[in-house]
């Protein structure tokens, strides 16, 4: 658009404006210049107070944004930071997570381990709780034939005990006291000769008589022939129970009724070395008893 047409339509822009402003005047719409300078000066100072009181809302409302402002970056600093914190909680509980869950695994192995463990120790023990039973039932068994075997063995020891410790002290007598002996048995050589011989009181008595011959002159052989003088005295008064030793102990005064001395005399007995023999249904001592007195 060239100059000269742009001066002619601000000039008819200006032209039409005064006008339309003279039109106003004369119906009265227009206010003259003096009027509209007073009410446009009012007008002014109400938009100035508006606009300074609004001014001053603006400051006010700018000092509480930027209040508000600060505030917010305060917690904004302080979110991130209790972001950041929590970012480092979610990387320890995963990490703890990730631990739990290998622990997991490893127990669950584990359990898995002990319940094949806990099968064979139920077999095992199944078995053992069946071993058990049958060895209780052997062990009865076992109890059962030592109670016989035990009381045969004390039958035996009733019948025999006697001839086996007699033969025992019998061949540990010294080979001049049972040639003596033998010489008071006919052609007895052996503890099976004696034995045959105990039904005969008499044998028993000379076999008594020569015991206590030898000990009044401390032969030797005197005191294995006088253990072997008990135990066949023990046997033949089992028949004859009337037949039987007599008591004498150390401490007892010495009797010449019931005593023989051995060494010097004393009024006390300090050994016995021979325990006579007395008939209880006579009332009648067969053989005293050989004692040391002191």
């Amino acid at each position: 658009m060239s100059k000269t047409t742009k001066g002619l339509r601000v000039s008819n822009w200006k032209n039409s404006k005064v006008v339309t402003v003279g039109l106003l005047r004369q119906l009265g719409l227009l206010e003259d210049d003096e009027s509209h300078k007073h009410s446009q000066n009012t007008i002014d100072r109400k938009s100035d107070n508006k606009n300074k009181n609004e001014l001053e809302k603006i400051k006010v409302e700018y000092q509480d944004l930027l209040g508000e402002n600060s505030r917010l970056k305060s917690e904004v600093k302080k979110i991130s930071a209790e972001k950041e914190v929590l970012k480092s909680e979610k990387v320890d509980i995963l990490e703890e997570n990730s631990r739990l869950k290998l622990e997991v695994n490893k127990i669950s192995d584990e359990k898995k381990v002990l319940e094949l463990e806990k099968v064979d120790l139920l077999e095992e023990n199944s078995r053992l709780e069946s071993e058990v039973k049958k060895i209780s039932g052997e062990k009865k068994v076992l109890k059962s034939e030592k109670a016989d075997i035990t009381q045969q063995l004390e039958n035996y020891k009733t019948k025999y005990h006697s001839v086996d410790i007699l033969k025992v002290k019998w061949d540990a007598l010294p080979s001049q006291t049972r040639d003596g002996v033998g010489n008071i048995f006919e052609n007895c050589t052996s503890v099976e000769d004696i034995i045959m011989s105990l039904g005969n009181w008499n044998n028993l008595q000379m076999l008594m008589e020569y015991l206590v011959n030898l000990y009044q002159n401390n032969s030797v052989g005197a005191e294995e022939l006088g253990e072997v003088f008990d135990i066949v005295f023990a046997m033949y008064s089992k028949i004859n129970p009337h037949i039987v030793r007599l008591e004498t102990v150390e401490g007892d005064l010495f009797e010449t009724t019931k005593h023989v001395r051995v060494g010097k005399p004393a009024s006390k007995i300090m050994k016995v070395i021979f325990r006579g023999v007395k008939n209880n249904k006579k009332d009648e001592i067969i053989q005293k008893s050989i004692v040391i007195v002191g």
